[in-house]
């Protein structure tokens, strides 16, 4: 099978171990995905593959949020670059993970940042679901 990963963390021993039994694209470093997204990328247009996985660690892509204001602005501006990745790739198959969060990082010990959290990725992802394919 002929698939790419892209990430916004360095899955290169994924990437190592899947070649092995596939033609895997090599992304140019992890926390490209943005790019891809923004402006399709001629080399991966041309490899084509059958599969293009997202993975997004959530850790990462909120670092630096400091309210759940700036945690909505990330998340909707990550959904629109999901939306223009999958534009840009008509031709492969989608696959965009669920977004794993630890709670350390999200506010207070009681939970209420987290609850908050995936309460408003749940309302978001209600319209993204017939869209993609989550894993």
């Amino acid at each position: 099978m002929r698939l790419s990963i892209l990430s916004n963390v360095n899955l290169d021993m994924l990437s190592g171990l899947l070649k092995k039994e596939n033609e895997v694209f090599q992304t140019d470093g992890y926390g490209e995905w943005i790019t891809y997204a923004l402006k399709k990328d001629e080399r991966l247009a041309a490899f084509a593959p059958e599969c293009l996985f997202l993975l997004l660690d959530g850790n990462a892509l909120l670092e630096g949020c400091q309210d759940m204001g700036s945690v909505k602005t990330v998340l909707d501006r990550s959904e629109q670059y999901i939306e223009k990745l999958a534009e840009n790739y008509s031709a492969s198959y989608l696959v965009v993970s669920t977004i794993d969060v630890r709670p350390e990082h999200i506010g207070a010990g009681d939970g209420t940042g987290i609850r908050r959290l995936l309460g408003y990725a749940s309302d978001r992802a209600g319209g993204a679901a017939e869209k993609y394919s989550p894993f």
